[in-house]
């Protein structure tokens, strides 16, 4: 079990391009569907604990994940090295290179799709954080309430997460 998180934390961490969110689809993918280590509520509820917790989301969730698949504090420990060791052997080697290779028109193009595949990662983790999250019609009245406090009056997300908690205890 601890080997196969780690590959598959490391291969989540090695072909997700554009952070956290975008590697949503693919942890939900091996979690829920292939190995079945979480049911989609508690999927949901881990990537919405991950984003309250300080730190980088990819990482929380790897260490959430990892721990709750497992039952052991080891296996959130091999999920997370897992999913930041393939960025880290990444980033080492374009900094290494990065002036070797920047004016490269092959690199320039990858990094060109690169970039226009990643919206639509992050717009299928929206999707899958949204039909996880609306489950009757008060949860889309706070959905309505805080998508406009972010659009309209930039309200602080701290503030409206600590809302929409306080919303959720009082509610349901």
């Amino acid at each position: 079990m601890i080997m196969l998180l780690f590959i598959v934390f490391f291969r989540v961490g090695l072909f997700t391009f554009g952070g956290g969110y975008a590697m949503i689809p693919i942890l939900e993918e091996a979690v829920i569907d292939t190995y079945q280590w979480l049911s989609h509520a508690e999927f949901i509820d881990i990537i919405a604990i991950s984003e309250m917790t300080p730190g980088v989301i990819a990482v929380n969730m790897a260490t959430f994940l990892g721990t709750r698949a497992s039952g052991t504090i080891i296996g959130g420990i091999v999920a997370t090295l897992g999913v930041v060791l393939p960025s880290s052997i990444i980033v080492y080697l374009i900094s290494h290179y990065f002036k070797k290779f920047k004016d490269n028109i092959y690199i320039q193009k990858i990094l060109t799709f690169i970039r226009q595949g990643v919206p639509g990662i992050i717009a299928t983790a929206a999707y899958t954080l949204f039909k996880g999250a609306i489950i009757d019609y008060k949860s889309v009245i706070i959905l309505l309430i805080v998508t406009f406090l972010i659009i309209k009056k930039r309200t602080n997300p701290i503030l409206l997460l600590l809302g929409s908690a306080l919303a959720g205890i009082l509610i349901y």
